[in-house]
């Protein structure tokens, strides 16, 4: 987690250089912007459902997203205008890994509170602690 902050601080303090290779970009919630957000937090959970750990899942779905933007210098079908490395793009892959950090975290433990409300502690069967026995 804190691996993301630091590079979530880094982004947002990086200018593009006059190097060829970093393209002059904006903020603007545009729709590859937003394809980048929602592709990582995506990529977040795939990493989940196959039980990774929240920093390997996060790991991994920055190194798939910085991996794009680096043949994306390179790729011969992209336009030239959009050849090249966008810093906001990584920003945004670092918003929708943190937003996906979030919400596994949120629904960890509102699971933990579920479970522990419908499941004593020593048993396999369910408890429901407001309805009498006798109904």
């Amino acid at each position: 987690m804190k691996i993301i902050v630091i590079l979530f601080i880094l982004t947002l303090k990086i200018e593009a250089s006059s190097n060829s290779f970093i393209l002059e970009d904006n903020f603007d919630p545009t729709v590859d912007k937003i394809s980048h957000a929602t592709t990582s937090f995506g990529l977040y959970y795939v990493f989940r459902y196959f039980e990774k750990s929240k920093l390997e899942s996060s790991i991994f779905s920055f190194t798939i997203g910085l991996s794009y933007e680096i043949y994306q210098i390179y790729d011969p079908f992209e336009e030239e205008y959009f050849r090249g490395l966008s810093l906001h793009d990584i920003f945004y892959n670092l918003s929708g890994i943190t937003c996906a950090l979030i919400l596994d975290s949120i629904v960890k433990k509102s699971n933990k509170r579920f479970s522990s409300f419908f499941w004593k502690e020593n048993s396999s069967a369910l408890s429901f602690p407001n309805l009498q026995e006798n109904q």
